[in-house]
């Protein structure tokens, strides 16, 4: 019996052995196809999906209201309306070209796997192999065709997008979302494809002259910013990468970031020296000039911090809109107690536009962060609505929006989530502005008018002190000449 029960615990084990090694082979076997079917590394970077921890701060700020481009919306229900309207367009293109379909569908054949590298491979295996190259051809002719009409004031007749200045602005609103988009070579191609003799052939400018709707103006690329030549990549790159600040400006913080990347080189290399002191056997008083990250952090944070509008208004600085010819929203100033800024105007889509933006720069760029410097820096001037009042009343913010509360709101939560890079665009600033606050005649007046100023009542029960304490004053002085005299 004992012979018998080892038998088949022996079975037992040698089943469980067969099972494990099969279990193995099937994993191996689904890992090994999985490897074999992935696709090699795309040379462009991928039109990123924006990911989770910046969506659920705000989702909807990079939905699109009315129109779906390129793959990722595609066939969601409340988009449906407007894909009449696509093929409307494809037809008008097509009778004014005197074209077939078929030779479209034939140069986009010939840049379909580029395109599809640049979306995400797993996404695009959800649809049909003919179902992107349509939507490339369908949306793509629909781009082009708008803007032609957008700066061609002879094409705009019985259009029905053209007619509703909510549906135009909606729709510029919608092509420039991070995820609602095609690649550029797609959009070059097919315009290439459908140019007449007489019409402007420069695409890139008739996009600037189309798309009027950011906050505020700002620098194109050109040679003298001396930033390297970076290729189009789609609609919302071309605009954040010709809306910059002053070349100036660029110049003195691309300098400013060198410097930092060589202090933390220099950083790391005496950390090495005293990693080797220390494996040495050799102790390190605290008097050696190190400080610790904590230490560093809050230095870091002091010099790219402010204060917000009022508490520096109340410090004796003063706000000052930037009316030059020319000038970029960027470009910031301080000097002798007063804080130029340029006109910023808020209105429904301004902080979608802002998040899409910031989002490219975290994903795309690796040059200037620009976008996320400039809404760090309001961020600080802004806390509340007061602030917002502030610079409303200095004429540096135009409120489209009719409430203080909520552009405070918008302000503070814009960079939610977002990774901030060391060596901002404005640190110069911030210490400049930090500097002159530390001032004692400016601490001690900024004291005064926080304490005894910050209200009309605050004002007279100051001012009815200071009438007591000389009424004492005088009354305690003709006493004493009073008892002299006597």
């Amino acid at each position: 019996m004992s012979h018998m029960n080892e038998i088949v615990q022996a079975t037992s084990d040698t089943n469980e052995i067969v099972q494990a090694t099969s279990n193995t082979n099937e994993i191996v076997i689904r890992i090994r196809n999985l490897l074999d079917d992935l696709p090699p590394t795309p040379s462009d970077r991928i039109l990123l999906r924006v990911p989770n921890y910046l969506r659920r701060v705000k989702n909807e700020a990079y939905e699109p209201a009315i129109i779906s481009i390129g793959p990722y919306h595609r066939g969601k229900d409340h988009l449906a309306a407007m894909e009449e309207h696509k093929f409307r367009y494809l037809k008008l293109l097509k009778q004014r070209d005197e074209s077939s379909i078929a030779k479209y569908i034939e140069a986009l054949s010939e840049l379909n796997e580029r395109a599809k590298n640049s979306y995400e491979k797993r996404f695009l295996e959800e649809r049909q192999p003919d179902d992107f190259l349509e939507t490339m051809l369908v949306d793509g002719c629909f781009i082009v065709e708008l803007i032609r009409k957008g700066v061609a004031e002879n094409m705009k007749d019985d259009d029905p997008i053209f007619s509703s200045e909510m549906t135009l602005y909606s729709l510029k609103h919608d092509l420039l979302l991070l995820k609602n988009q095609l690649p550029f070579f797609i959009l070059q191609e097919l315009f290439d494809m459908t140019l007449l003799p007489n019409e402007e052939s420069d695409l890139v400018n008739m996009i600037f002259r189309f798309f009027t709707m950011l906050p505020g103006s700002g620098y194109p690329r050109r040679e003298e910013h001396n930033l390297p030549k970076v290729p189009i990549r789609h609609l919302l790159g071309l605009m954040h990468d010709n809306w910059l600040p002053s070349p100036q400006g660029v110049k003195a913080y691309l300098s400013k970031t060198d410097q930092e990347i060589q202090r933390t080189n220099d950083a790391k290399a005496h950390i090495r020296c005293v990693t080797e002191l220390h494996e040495a056997g050799i102790k390190l008083s605290i008097d050696c000039g190190l400080i610790s990250r904590k230490e560093a952090s809050k230095k870091y944070d002091a010099k790219d911090q402010i204060r917000c509008a009022t508490e520096l208004h109340e410090a004796g600085i003063k706000f000052k809109r930037v009316e030059a010819k020319g000038c970029s929203i960027f470009d910031i100033k301080f000097a002798k107690g007063v804080l130029e800024i340029p006109k910023l105007t808020i209105e429904d889509r301004t902080e979608s536009l802002l998040r899409n933006l910031i989002a490219y720069e975290q994903f795309w760029k690796d040059d200037i962060y620009h976008v996320i410097d400039y809404t760090k820096f309001m961020d600080c001037l802004i806390n509340s609505n007061k602030d917002v009042e502030l610079l409303r009343r200095s004429e540096i913010i135009n409120n489209w929006l009719g409430d203080d509360e909520v552009v405070a709101s918008m302000f503070n939560r814009l960079l939610d989530n977002v990774r901030i890079q060391k060596g901002s665009f404005y640190s110069e600033i911030y210490i400049k502005v930090n500097k002159y606050c530390s001032r004692k005649w400016n601490l001690w007046k900024a004291k005064l008018r926080h304490d005894y100023f910050n209200g009309p009542w605050a004002l007279i029960s100051f001012l009815a002190a200071v009438f007591l304490l000389l009424f004492t004053a005088l009354q305690a002085m003709f006493s004493i000449l009073s008892y002299h005299h006597s």
